[in-house]
């Protein structure tokens, strides 16, 4: 899935665009590695965000306790936006993740946090594992277009339908 990420990005980005993709430690190095097999994207950084306090992952097979997750961070051609900080310090309340729309959520506030440092508003951001739609309703909130697709139909209408509910929509 993630070759299929690099190619949509290396295709759809201008040059300069910013491909931002959270991942877990464990998976970090195949995850480089498919994201990498288009060649017009190159790896620029990898930001990291702490988990709050109470909540580390486990990756039991690997004996590791994560408290912190990794954001990999791509660019098409030269990236020439301002210095940015590889740490971010979200979230910073007690809502470690939002499993309230999908069991991989991710707190708002994160995602709110990576939108505003990297897009402007009125510029497009699209997610291609919507999940539980929370970088749609970010990007809604933050006055950017959003794109957005999932191979699971129910991530799909989750999304709308939070979406929907933003512009006073009941469903």
């Amino acid at each position: 899935m993630c070759e299929g990420i690099s190619k949509v990005a290396a295709s759809k980005l201008r040059d300069g665009g910013n491909l931002l993709v959270l991942v877990g430690g464990s998976c970090l190095p195949e995850v480089m590695d498919a994201l990498s097999s288009d060649k017009r994207l190159r790896y620029h950084w990898l930001l990291t965000c702490p988990l709050p306090q109470g909540s580390p992952t486990s990756v039991s097979w690997l004996k590791v306790q994560s408290k912190i997750r990794f954001v990999l961070w791509f660019v098409k051609g030269k990236y020439s936006g301002d210095i940015i900080s590889d740490y971010i310090n979200r979230p910073t309340s007690d809502s470690a993740t939002d499993k309230m729309h999908h069991e991989w959520g991710t707190p708002e506030e994160l995602v709110s946090e990576l939108i505003q440092r990297f897009t402007d508003p009125g510029n497009t951001v699209a997610d291609l594992c919507v999940g539980g739609g929370t970088v749609a309703v970010c990007s809604v909130l933050l006055g950017r277009r959003f794109i957005g697709a999932d191979k699971d139909e129910k991530a799909v209408k989750t999304t709308k339908r939070r979406v929907r509910q933003l512009f006073g929509y009941s469903q």
